[in-house]
């Protein structure tokens, strides 16, 4: 704690430029105890820390990082996100000018990633550039000092990181491994789900901090609590009935789901767990295996209970006519798309609608409407509102709660001076609430009654191009579905013209006050928001806890914090992790405690989400404290020892049947003592390569244009997941590889790879092999690729670890690859093999192109420089590299030149 201490007492405040005023000021405030206590725990000895959420994960990792700032210490930092990314070296960066991190990634070339290594520091390297590196040995693995791995519970034996981890216990037993999470449901889910995190990790301390422990409710209890006034807001009948109709077409999704599939259990898929996006996950795992054998019903069901759950944000967080648009763009939708949710015919979903739709157009007595009739007899009537219909558009309630809070706030600024914070749920409600402040409610329901409009219009024409899209005009079919359109059509413009259209003279009102609001707006809010994550409206800032994407920094909370430096916060929407953010806030900043209001839904699903939230963060962290009570852990699972590196890497070497010749591949393989797999650098992005070195065989990274693994100098392999493979197929590009790798390898291989956990078919549900070729059928066209290419073989694999148990298979009696002469080949396309145009006869042309060494980027080159084979077959070395390149003219020139048969 002490180097902690000096790193941070070096930040200096000589400049108040902006960001370093919004970003330096944090690193210099101290530690909370609980915070301390849990720095010092895990600089003693290596582990997992898992932080409840909201508790300043974020202030230990900077805390940690700070003291390796140093150019004599090289200290890696491994598994961020963009946002991390981001915070992380804007921080660092003011705290120690100096010699601030930096951020290695694949732009940079080799050898500028080597220098960088080399000058040492704390460096936050991309997972898949940093595993090819250390392959190659272009990073100094003996002399790097620790790896801090961020978001720990995303570790798995297969991942890149456990890979990196791997490599680096290899040669390297003294460094330490620090890794940190926030995120405790993750790691207790499954079985055994934090003991395979540890072992991944090479790790055997598990450090936990929820905020029940003793020593953190110590730490927080003191006067320096933020005064919390919980503002219960009363739902709109509307509302009420909304969430009513909600919750029953929820149930009834869920009811069908377990009566379609009765094998699942239901414990943890119910109407409450079903609101969080955990839920999704949870079904996933179970599903995932059978996926392929489930009907369109089933499928369409996972898809629905997403959709309901969206409903329910879409409830609380925008206005009445945002909802309502999202409702008749989802009953659009599947109309063209033929997209059949079940919970759209339920008696649920006409209340749904209904309700929604009297949010924005209610049944007044004292609007006035005009019937109009058009095109005749037999045509629809529509119902014009003449008055502004903006003065009857439902407000959210919680707006006119917020903005008499501020009124309230402002009104007692004079005993506590300081600005309001609006803390919301996204990027679009932080626009909306801000567009309420400065124009009031009308303006802004206004315009999005415009985006209503607009969007009805377009929305009949959409079903019917959908549907032209579906079948063609010309045949049986395309008339009937142009039949069944017209009447769909003629459906969906009687049930637009339902909802009453806006007065002509309104609608230019609308539109003025629209393209004022355009007008002063100035800085868009959006660009605000993405970027500072703030809007400024001087007394009042409204901040947004996520981006419409729904990506969220644990740290954009706290910087905003630092730069408004407010005395009154409104939560229009409760979250867990932003209230902690606030509670450890009011206690590092001095000055009287901070005034919090929660504005909460009184019986609303939202309250019952955010309680659910809660519970199930404490349920997780439980079942750690338990689990690490009982988990057994090996002695040397951190790998300091040396011995589970040896039991892990199992020796696979040559076989004793291949003749050892002095000098050859097989010879030097054996004096290297493993077997080795030339991988193509794209391929590093998958789990294989880390599966492969796991079984003990050396991987060498190279960029490969033909195949993927190149086994043998007889073998290579191109692997192809079930998406890839069905995508290659469509586009023809599996042809050209095909023929690539029958052409310089004696036994290519094409690897068909399948998930772990998932289908091992290609057929789906209903799916039948007739008796005939059908080009639109994979397996077709698969066995179309084999009568074309006889010498291709085909492998299946059930997951990657499958593959690599295969491929330790296939390297038996095998000499090593050479991967300098796998790298020099190239591939060869079918149009620069057989175009007639370019002035070369095609027999010489097609003999050149065989030899080693030529490859498309060369060939006519060569043939422009040399008269025929003889002059080529003559030239020297330097000449020969000169002419085709200096790889391939060491091949093409061994291959003239070959004595090895005197």
């Amino acid at each position: 704690m002490a180097a902690a201490a000096a790193a941070t007492a070096a930040v200096t405040d000589e400049t108040n430029d902006f960001p370093a005023a919004r970003f330096g000021d944090d690193l210099v405030a101290p530690l909370l105890e609980f915070q301390e206590d849990a720095l010092t725990e895990l600089m003693a000895d290596d582990g997992l820390t898992v932080v409840a959420r909201g508790m300043g994960l974020d202030r230990l990792v900077l805390n940690l990082l700070q003291i390796y700032c140093d150019p004599s210490m090289l200290v890696l930092v491994i598994n961020f996100t963009a946002a991390d990314l981001e915070f992380y070296l804007d921080q660092l960066a003011v705290a120690v000018p100096h010699h601030p991190p930096r951020h290695v990634t694949n732009e940079m070339s080799a050898d500028t990633r080597n220098a960088i290594y080399l000058e040492a520091g704390v460096l936050f390297v991309t997972s898949r550039i940093l595993v090819v590196d250390m392959l190659l040995g272009k990073v100094p693995t003996d002399l790097i000092m620790g790896i801090v791995v961020l978001n720990g519970h995303r570790v798995t034996p297969t991942s890149s990181e456990a890979f990196i981890l791997r490599l680096y216990r290899l040669e390297n037993r003294d460094g330490f491994i620090k890794a940190f999470s926030d995120n405790p449901e993750a790691l207790s889910r499954g079985f055994n789900g934090v003991e395979k995190t540890l072992k991944s990790l090479w790790m055997r301390k598990l450090y936990l901090w929820p905020r029940f422990q003793q020593s953190v409710i110590e730490a927080l209890d003191s006067k320096k609590q933020p005064k919390v006034m919980q503002v219960e807001v009363q739902q709109t009948p509307h509302m009420q009935r909304i969430q009513i109709a909600i919750r029953t077409l929820l149930q009834a999704c869920l009811r069908e789901l377990k009566q379609k599939r009765p094998e699942l259990d239901m414990e943890h898929l119910s109407t409450e767990t079903a609101l969080m996006s955990e839920f999704d996950r949870t079904l996933s795992r179970q599903l995932d295996p059978v996926w392929h054998l489930l009907g369109p019903s089933v499928k369409q069901l996972v898809k629905d209970v997403r959709t309901l759950r969206s409903l329910v944000g879409h409830l609380y967080h925008y206005d009445a006519v945002s909802f309502f648009h999202y409702l008749e763009a989802l009953r659009t939708s599947n109309a063209a798309f033929n997209e059949n949710s079940s919970f759209l015919f339920l008696d649920a979903t006409d209340d749904l609608y209904s309700n929604a739709k009297e949010r924005v157009f209610p049944k007044n007595p004292k609007a006035k409407k005009i019937k109009t009739e058009e095109g005749g007899s037999g045509a629809s009537a529509a119902s014009v509102l003449q008055a502004d219909p903006r003065t009857h558009i439902e407000v959210n309630p919680k707006w006119r709660t917020v903005q008499h809070l501020v009124k309230m706030i402002a009104r007692e600024r004079g005993t506590v001076p300081g600005r309001t914070l609006v803390c919301v749920a996204d990027g679009k409600t932080g626009i909306q609430v801000a567009d309420f402040f400065r124009y009031g409610a009308e303006k802004v329901l206004g315009d999005q009654l415009l985006r209503y409009e607009k969007f009805k219009g377009c929305s009949a024409s959409l079903t019917a191009n959908a549907a032209a899209h579906q079948a063609g005009p010309g045949s049986e079919a395309g008339r009937a579905a142009k039949r069944r359109r017209r009447k769909r059509t003629s459906e969906t413009a009687n049930a637009a013209s339902a909802a009453p259209t806006v007065d002509p003279t309104a609608r230019a009102s609308m539109e003025e006050d629209t393209a004022e609001m355009n007008a002063l707006a100035g800085a868009p809010d959006a660009e605000l928001l993405e970027y500072f994550g703030e809007i400024d409206l001087e007394a009042v800032v409204v901040c947004a806890l996520r981006t419409d994407s729904g990506a969220r920094s644990s740290a954009s909370l706290e910087c905003v914090l630092r730069d408004v430096q407010p005395r009154h916060v409104i939560m229009v929407d409760p979250e867990l992790v932003a209230m902690r953010q606030l509670e450890l806030y009011s206690f590092a900043t001095p000055g009287p405690p901070l005034n919090v209001y929660v504005c909460n839904f009184r019986d609303s699903i939202q309250e019952q989400k955010f309680l659910t939230s809660i519970r199930l963060e404490r349920q997780a962290f439980e079942s750690l404290i338990r689990v690490k009570q009982t988990m057994a852990i090996p002695e040397d699972q951190d790998g300091r020892a040396g011995h589970r590196q040896e039991l892990e890497r199992m020796m696979v070497g040559p076989s004793e049947s291949v003749a050892y010749a002095l000098g050859s591949p097989a010879k030097r393989s054996r004096k290297e003592g493993r077997a080795k797999v030339v991988v193509d650098m794209r391929e590093f992005r998958s789990s294989l390569p880390s599966l492969v070195h796991a079984r003990g065989m050396d991987i060498i990274p190279v960029t490969l244009e033909v195949g993927d693994y190149v086994l043998s100098p007889e073998i290579c392999v191109e692997r192809k997941s079930v998406s890839d493979l069905i995508g290659s197929l469509n586009s023809g590009r599996l042809y050209n590889q095909a023929l690539s790798m029958t052409r310089y390898y004696n036994n290519a291989v094409l690897l068909i790879e399948f998930e772990e956990g998932k289908s091992f078919t290609l057929l789906g549900h209903g799916d039948v092999l007739g008796d005939d070729v059908e080009f639109r059928n994979t397996m077709s066209k698969l066995v179309l690729l084999l009568i074309t290419f006889p010498s291709l073989r085909l492998l299946w694999s059930r997951n990657p670890s499958a593959t690599a148990d295969s491929f330790a298979a296939l390297k038996k009696h095998q000499a090593e690859p050479d991967e300098a002469l796998a790298a020099s080949i190239a591939t060869e396309t079918t149009d620069v093999l057989e175009s007639a145009d370019d002035g070369f006869a095609p027999g010489p042309k097609a003999f050149l192109s065989k030899l080693p060494g030529i490859t498309s980027s060369n060939i006519r080159r060569v043939m422009r420089g040399v008269k025929n084979l003889r002059e080529l077959s003559v030239k020297s070395l330097p000449e020969m590299q000169a002419l085709v390149g200096k790889s391939g003219g060491k091949t093409l020139y061994d291959f003239f030149h070959n004595t090895s048969g005197k």
